[in-house]
């Protein structure tokens, strides 16, 4: 049997544990709200050499010159702040991925607007590399894979909030668009940039209009007849209107695809030797694929 003087201080020592624990935690917790703070500080202010020193001094790195942002969003985290930091677990994973990350100090990590952000510097070796480890990463911690991600170009860090406007935009346009993709580079939308809001939803009026003039009628065809007239036509745009390397690709003989791109002009009254007709049918098309409503 113990003693009251040894169970006293075993209690002591459970007391100390449980008081270093917690002051762990609100040293963590408190990190990372000045971390945020000077996050939403870099999207609103004008950088000037002086607040460089006490952002690199609050954040404990140096801020590189270019970033990439990268915003990981999903509908468990929800939209209400105490929601997020429960569900997200926010400061555990931020503990994970620096315990388990080699090169997590070559990056920056926030959250804000109920959203988890990575700020990827222009020093890192291989990009790609580090965005695969990030998803493996949150894969691991959240045990699902039910994620958006958004990806920015790489921008001056005085234009941190162009980036970080540029992957809310490509995560809005998956949550809006796509029942498919995890993540998406705003480079990559190219010209659907154009046909998207703030929120990344597109105009569907307009899109679902020159879907049905450029590219409905194809699709109705060939379910139709059990032709490829919507496999020829992109062949065809895909490598430059060659009707050699086309027919050669698609195993038929030229004679053949001059008839097919005939009758797609036929069908959806355009010449595809007009620029203007040109144009609109390969706009339907990459607003047809990237809005994967096929």
């Amino acid at each position: 049997m113990l003693d009251e003087r040894t169970i006293g201080e075993i209690k002591s020592i459970i007391r100390i544990c449980s008081m270093r624990k917690s002051l762990n935690q609100l040293y963590l917790e408190t990190n990372l709200h000045y971390h945020n703070l000077v996050f939403e500080e870099l999207l609103s202010s004008k950088i000037t050499s002086k607040n460089i020193e006490q952002y690199n001094l609050t954040l404990g790195a140096n801020l590189e010159k270019k970033y990439h942002v990268i915003v990981i969003y999903s509908k468990i985290f929800g939209n209400d702040i105490l929601k997020f930091y429960e569900k997200s677990r926010v400061i555990e994973l931020r503990k994970f991925i620096n315990e388990n990350f080699p090169f997590a100090q070559n990056m920056m990590f926030f959250s804000h607007q109920c959203r988890i952000v990575f700020l990827i510097g222009e020093g890192i070796d291989d990009f790609n590399e580090t965005l695969d480890k990030i998803i493996q990463l949150l894969k691991e911690f959240y045990k699902q894979s039910c994620f958006l991600i958004g990806i920015s170009s790489l921008h001056f860090i005085e234009d941190l909030n162009k980036a970080y406007k540029e992957s809310i935009l490509a995560v809005g346009y998956l949550n809006h668009n796509s029942s498919t993709l995890q993540i998406q580079r705003y480079d990559e939308l190219g010209i659907l940039s154009l046909f998207t809001d703030d929120k990344g939803k597109t105009n569907r009026y307009f899109t679902d209009n020159i879907i049905a003039q450029f590219i409905q009628p194809l699709i109705d065809y060939d379910k139709q007849n059990d032709t490829y007239l919507m496999t020829t036509l992109r062949m065809y745009l895909n490598n430059n209107f060659s009707q050699s390397k086309t027919s050669e690709l698609l195993y038929i003989h030229v004679n053949t695809l001059r008839s097919r791109l005939s009758k797609i002009e036929s069908l959806l009254n355009v010449k595809l030797k007009s620029s203007n007709d040109l144009l609109n049918v390969q706009l339907a098309i990459k607003l047809y694929e990237g809005e994967i409503f096929h």
